[in-house]
């Protein structure tokens, strides 16, 4: 008989809250690539694109490795994991976490610019390919350096502490001292950085804009949205690194189901940019209820994506003040 334990709650947790983010990622991905590359509304769409591509296959990971793996752990007490498939699946969430890393840094400063410097034309369609075509390279170089480069210490899905560790052998973690480390501190410092001048950009525009100006408020409030809502990602982004550096430190080798909230948080940061799509972007839920939650659209739905399009511009290059014009 199957005993109910805290192990098996916190893996039915995970994979209820892995599998709901995968459901949400699936519902935003086309609107966010129709967004990008047909109607051609705004280059931040194609930086969500990428991100949207490595929470999918994390989260992926998790559902289909992880949970089963915590699951079948609960069930037999005494299993084993296999540490070849275990160090594979490790190196392709560090694939994702890296690349996920450096595209938050990408978006803060995309926003940073756009915003509070109103500048467009560093971050175009174009611009953008160019930079991912060197992103995606370095990011396999970081993972291969990671996962095999150093004698110590891979990453690998750990079913004992139903998280993600690195796997000891004791030398030092010289991947942790020198690549993850810094660059989740550096994410998280420059998307801290950016938001608050963007948040006193915005704070300060809207003080210099008349109450009574209904539409211009508007504008305002849009921008403002659009920097909470890849502010919110963020928050997501640096509680999961965080938990996953005092965790070890508080609980050790004690509770160690605990560390399950780890890669709960983890879950839950990669479906940030997705639930934050379909609750704050009107765009995206327009295309979502458009489409009628189907993977292709209705007919006749590409020409009203270029007929929206073409109203945006129209919107876009009307003569609002510069200060609150929409980005």
């Amino acid at each position: 008989m199957l005993q109910i334990t805290l192990k098996l709650l916190l893996g039915i947790l995970l994979g209820g809250i892995s599998f709901y983010g995968l459901v949400a990622n699936f519902l935003v991905v086309l609107p966010v690539y129709r967004l990008a590359f047909v109607a051609k509304r705004s280059p931040i769409y194609i930086i969500s694109l990428v991100n949207i591509f490595a929470d999918v296959f994390n989260l992926l990971l998790t559902t289909c490795y992880l949970v089963p793996l915590i699951l079948k752990s609960a069930y037999i007490p005494n299993s084993t994991t296999d540490y070849k498939v275990s160090v594979i699946f490790g190196t392709g969430f560090m694939f994702c976490w890296y690349l996920g890393s450096i595209t938050q840094i990408i978006m803060a400063i995309n926003r940073l610019v756009v915003i509070c410097f109103k500048s467009q034309d560093l971050f175009t369609c174009k611009v953008l390919i160019v930079i991912f075509s060197f992103i995606f390279p370095l990011c396999i170089a970081m993972t291969y350096i990671a996962q095999f480069g150093f004698p110590c210490c891979a990453l690998v899905y750990d079913s004992r502490i139903l998280s993600i560790s690195y796997m000891s052998s004791g030398e030092k973690n010289f991947s942790n001292m020198f690549i993850d480390v810094p660059l989740n501190f550096t994410t998280s410092f420059t998307a801290l950085v950016c938001y608050s001048l963007i948040t006193i950009k915005i704070w300060k525009s809207k003080r210099m804009v008349s109450p009574n100006t209904d539409s211009i408020s508007s504008s305002g409030n849009r921008e403002y949205a659009y920097a909470t809502q890849f502010c919110l990602i963020t928050i997501f982004y640096t509680i999961s690194w965080l938990l996953f550096r005092i965790f070890p430190i508080i609980l050790d080798n004690q509770k160690v189901e605990y560390y399950c909230f780890v890669m709960i948080a983890v879950s839950l940061n990669n479906s940030a940019n997705a639930m934050v799509y379909i609750v704050f972007n009107k765009e995206v839920i327009r295309h979502i209820l458009r489409s009628r939650f189907f993977i292709f659209p209705l007919s006749g739905a590409h020409s009203s994506l270029a007929f929206e399009n073409n109203a945006f511009k129209m919107v876009s290059s009307a003569n609002f003040p510069s200060s609150v014009r929409q980005m």
